[in-house]
């Protein structure tokens, strides 16, 4: 890569930094679910209110459609100990008969064996930041390995989990995840409780789901070759019928589509024309969303805090466009000691 072209690509990075202190990481979600604080933002009047997600319904209209993931997370994290002795941290991809893709650490090398819980598994070849393995088991068989071997994939920025290993795959669920498939949580739709969601229906907010399965480059740092090629890893999704009559009804009364967490957004925009009529129902997405992204179906967005220099950050950009500065809110989330990243505070953005 040239010089200048490095330097463009570093400078556009540098904008997402931002320092936290690392006492404000959460290593724990918040009990009950729905007493995780909430910053509201209005892009039209450009205020702040502070909140708790409890009380979110006091700045949704009635008739607002809240479009939640319900893709469920599968112990997707487990240990093995390469050739040279030292411990591999393993997180799976996705996997079939006798093949998985994964993110390893310890610089493993093709033709490696890795040893786990007595089975062996083969290194094929590297690709990027992913591993191929071979696991010499069918799926079903290795699905139960990960049941009885796994732990729930946490990100990799979170030290000192307060959790054991039952109680962090309990909560790093959602309460309504349904369909397995993710090695990531959608972590906005962890602060939803079945009784928040049955308050909110009430009040006439309605609910509804799509999957995307998400996977572990959520977590990945953004790359030069991520901005050159405008693309993300890529990611399956589908939404269902009465979702996208949901979406079609609200859309044509001039009620707001709201999606919690960039997942859910992603799947939409994915699915959707130029017109923002959704014209697929299933899927993969490798939708990178940065500033000068036109958005077509979302009219609000339900977020957590996110991480330095994400794609999930210059998302959160893309929304506020010129109607608010995401470093002035994160700042002001700092200030009043949010909780950040994944078991973290959210923000919601009208």
């Amino acid at each position: 890569m040239e010089r200048s072209s490095y330097s463009k690509s570093e400078e556009f990075l540098a904008h997402y930094d931002y320092t936290y202190p690392q006492e404000l990481v959460a290593t724990s979600g918040a009990e009950p679910r729905e007493s995780a604080r909430l910053m509201a933002y209005s892009r039209a009047a450009g205020t702040v209110s502070l909140s708790t997600y409890a009380h979110i319904g006091e700045f949704l209209a009635p008739g607002t459609v809240l479009i939640l993931n319900e893709t469920k997370v599968y112990p997707a994290r487990f240990y093995g100990t390469l050739p040279s002795g030292k411990q591999s941290e393993i997180t799976v991809v996705s996997y079939d008969d006798r093949s998985a893709r994964v993110l390893m650490t310890g610089k493993p090398d093709e033709g490696d064996a890795i040893t786990t819980h007595d089975s062996t598994l083969t290194v094929v070849q590297k690709d990027g930041k992913f591993t191929d393995i071979d696991t010499d088991m069918s799926a079903s068989a290795f699905r139960a390995f990960l049941e009885a071997h796994g732990e729930a994939p946490l990100p990799p920025y979170m030290k000192d989990i307060l959790l054991d290993r039952d109680a962090a795959r309990t909560r790093y669920q959602t309460v309504f995840a349904k369909h397995e498939g993710s090695s990531a949580a959608p972590t906005a739709s962890l602060h939803f409780s079945n009784e928040l969601l049955d308050a909110l229906r009430a009040q006439g907010i309605e609910v509804r789901f799509l999957t995307l399965h998400v996977g572990p480059g959520t977590f990945l740092p953004v790359i030069d070759e991520m901005l050159e090629a405008e693309k993300l890893h890529e990611e399956w999704y589908e939404i269902p019928a009465e979702t996208i009559e949901a979406i079609e009804r609200a859309k044509a009364e001039g009620r707001n589509v709201i999606p919690v967490g960039t997942t859910a957004l992603r799947a939409l925009e994915s699915a959707a024309n130029d017109a923002g009529v959704l014209v697929r129902t299933a899927g993969t997405t490798d939708l990178f969303i940065r500033p000068g992204y036109h958005f077509k179906v979302a009219d609000g967005l339900i977020t957590n805090f996110h991480v330095p220099r994400s794609s999930l950050l210059m998302l959160v950009d893309a929304f506020l466009s010129d109607k608010g500065s995401w470093r002035s809110l994160y700042e002001r989330a700092i200030t009043e000691r949010f909780r950040l990243f994944s078991f973290g505070d959210g923000m919601l953005i009208l």
